[in-house]
């Protein structure tokens, strides 16, 4: 996924990113992780799963 694209998800999902804030990390295994700034400041951390299955692990965690 590159800037552009996530600049996108997160305009579909209502969340206006300034591009040259964008910091992605792929060190994760499950998930890609993206440092960001919107319109108004705030600082946001994304997490964008690598798999499906990456999100089935997450909801079983988020249970116990």
């Amino acid at each position: 996924m590159n800037r552009l694209e996530l600049k996108q998800l997160a305009k579909h999902h209502g969340l206006e990113i300034l591009e040259n804030t964008i910091k992605i990390n792929e060190s994760g295994v499950d998930f890609r992780v993206a440092h960001v700034e919107d319109l108004h400041g705030d600082q946001w951390i994304l997490r964008m799963p690598r798999r499906p299955e990456s999100m089935k692990h997450t909801l079983q965690k988020k249970r116990h």
